[in-house]
């Protein structure tokens, strides 16, 4: 009876459960951002975001890129324009997200 309850609530986990769409530029832009390639991230992202600015994951990707390429490499930006920027595509995405309805990925970049 045991075996059978764990078969039918694994059964409905699998049935039911929702995936993050996971485009393959995606995944190039998470190579590149967390291999240190952040022109190449930015580029990719600044090119979703030319097609649709109010984009909840690419705003969420570009104050990700922002935050890394600031603190793990040698750029112009200081402190305080680092963090303006990312306060910037943060609100961004957070505005884009309440727009949106609930879903698994929605509710993964609103946190």
């Amino acid at each position: 009876m045991r075996v059978l309850i764990i078969l039918l609530f694994l059964t409905a986990s699998f049935t039911f459960a929702q995936r993050l769409n996971i485009t393959t530029l995606d995944e190039q832009v998470n190579a590149y951002l967390f291999n240190g390639q952040w022109e190449k991230s930015d580029s990719l992202i600044e090119l979703q975001l030319s097609r649709d600015p109010g984009s909840l994951k690419y705003n969420f990707m570009k104050a990700y890129n922002i935050y890394y390429a600031r603190y793990f490499s040698n750029t112009a930006d200081d402190r305080a324009t680092t963090l303006a920027r990312v306060k910037h595509y943060t609100w961004e995405a957070i505005k884009a997200g309440e727009q949106l309805d609930e879903s698994l990925e929605n509710n993964f970049y609103m946190g």
